[in-house]
């Protein structure tokens, strides 16, 4: 975000002086994407999304795809995360291909990313 930052002086003599300037900080983007989940309900790697730090990811699209390249999830929130589910059902145990695109918070660089997520249950 933008911060206002002030610098405040004072000479030998006690003369005292300040000024401020608006200062742009870019957020950090340590973003991943896991391997595998678990929607299995026990509160550990229920979803499958971005991880890491995104506060500063501003716009996002995640496409996940089954092994005949169906869309079977998509958001545009990165905080809206797959549960495991296509059409309010579970699917099954396997191996599924996503998409990930996001730009950081100026939308000067956008970010590409794709690969293999591997659902598992028990």
């Amino acid at each position: 975000g933008t911060y206002a930052i002030t610098l405040f002086v004072e000479d030998e003599f006690g003369c005292t002086h300040d000024t401020t300037k608006l200062v742009y900080v870019n957020a950090d983007l340590l973003v991943y994407i896991p391997n595998s989940f678990t929607p299995n309900g026990d509160g550990l790697n229920d979803e499958f999304g971005l991880g890491g730090l995104t506060a500063g990811v501003s716009q996002m699209v995640m496409d996940v795809y089954n092994r005949w390249g169906e869309k079977i999830f998509s958001s545009q929130d990165v905080n809206n995360r797959w549960d495991g589910t296509f059409k309010g059902e579970p699917v099954q145990q396997g191996v599924y291909v996503y998409m990930v695109k996001f730009t950081n918070p100026k939308q000067t660089k956008w970010y590409y990313l794709n690969g293999e997520i591997h659902l598992l249950r028990k």
